[in-house]
């Protein structure tokens, strides 16, 4: 049975899409809601009464009573911990719940998690894809642009047949309580989201909330290559399936050559080769064996994975293909949000590059990225807030 919310006084704050979605979601089992945002009522009332009714608002973060009064926050991933009325919940003792911990309460699927820095879109869109897709009762959410609490409110996402492949970013795993994926993959780490978390500490540590309430029975799917994916699942119980391009893993998924293989601890089995992928990139060949971990551990046959990979296209915004002018292939790869996402992108190509950048500044070292640019790029075209910060650090590596 769902829990039943009937009755409680819960606050949901925020108002954009994962928000709406635990909002709705709750108010269909019963609970007495009320919505804030700190943006003015213009901002957000249209979406919130097309999606929510006739719902009490509390534009500009007022509230029309005391926050005591409430038995339950429930912030949207865009909320920060540090927010004055979340601490102020807090300090009251008043339970503060992430939309994807409400959506996960909702449902009897089986629950993979996938998380890391880079990479997480085309992990589970590719998991997905190897698990045979909705026709299989396979379900994408999280991160990936659908609320999880939006995803369950469809009956089929609930069974306990189904399966849900969830995209848990590091502001997700923030108030996570009694969330617990069967099987949790961490596909990296690097320096990210500083602006929110502080440092890299700070950011793995919330990582590392995804997997806190594993046991021996689930299973964790890790990069081996990647410290900072080892150490954010060190503390969780679950059988370990890791996956590398350095080392040969026993049991795991290794590349070999050309060959994607998995070796069970007795027989090693080729899976795919890197000519089977249609999705550029050595970065994208992790990506591929991470998925085939999902894939194998919920009983895909190892004889399927080559033809599946072979219909996987990628996913848009991610050295996305677009067109071809006068000889030069355009590419989109505006989800490269991070230094380290641009990076593995220009490694992915052999040609010169002319590469468009910009974006907000996040408190990454630009400088960091000098010696790359001076090797692969031919020419830099910047755009956004960060131009003038990327022109002080990139001028002199190149035009």
């Amino acid at each position: 049975m769902p829990p039943d919310f009937t009755g409680h006084r819960i606050l949901v704050w925020g108002a954009a899409r994962s928000g709406l979605a635990a909002a709705a979601l709750l108010g269909r089992h019963g609970a007495d809601l009320l919505l804030a945002d700190d943006a003015p009522r213009e901002k957000f009332e249209s979406r919130a009464r097309d999606v929510l009714g006739d719902i009490s608002l509390a534009p500009e973060g007022r509230l029309p009573r005391p926050l005591r009064d409430f038995d339950l926050v429930v912030i949207s991933p865009g909320v920060p911990a540090t927010h004055p009325r979340i601490a102020e919940a807090k300090a009251l003792g008043i339970p503060v719940l992430s939309e994807l911990e409400i959506g996960a309460r909702f449902t009897q699927a089986r629950l993979i998690a996938v998380t890391g820095t880079n990479g997480k879109t085309t992990v589970v869109n590719l998991a997905a894809h190897l698990l045979g897709g909705e026709d299989r009762a396979v379900f994408l959410a999280g991160n990936v642009g659908r609320a999880l609490c939006d995803v369950v409110q469809r009956p089929a996402a609930r069974a306990p047949e189904s399966t849900l492949v969830v995209e848990v970013s590091s502001f997700q795993c923030e108030h996570l309580d009694r969330f617990h994926p069967r099987l949790a993959v961490v596909l990296n780490l690097r320096p990210d989201h500083f602006d929110r978390h502080g440092d890299l500490a700070g950011y793995a540590a919330a990582k590392a909330q995804m997997g806190k309430n594993l046991t021996p029975q689930d299973t964790v799917i890790v990069n081996a290559d990647e410290p900072g994916a080892l150490r954010v699942t060190e503390t969780w119980a679950g059988a370990r399936l890791p996956f590398s391009l350095a080392a040969k893993p026993r049991p795991g998924l290794f590349l070999d050559g050309d060959a994607c293989v998995h070796d069970d601890g007795r027989h090693r089995h080729t899976l795919f080769t890197t000519r089977d992928l249609m999705i550029p990139g050595r970065h994208n060949v992790a990506n591929a064996l991470a998925a085939s971990a999902v894939a194998l551990r919920c009983g895909v046959e190892p004889a399927h994975l080559a033809e599946r990979m072979r219909t996987f296209p990628g996913v848009p915004h991610r050295i996305e293909w677009v067109a071809c002018n006068h000889g030069v292939d355009i590419y989109n790869d505006s989800k490269a949000t991070n230094l380290d996402s641009m990076s593995v992108a220009l490694e992915a190509f052999t040609r010169p590059i002319v590469l468009i950048a910009g974006g907000r500044p996040k408190g990454e070292d630009l400088h960091a990225m000098s010696e790359a640019l001076r090797a692969r790029v031919r020419a830099v075209v910047l755009i956004g807030e960060a131009a003038g910060d990327m022109q002080r650090a990139w001028g002199a590596a190149v035009p």
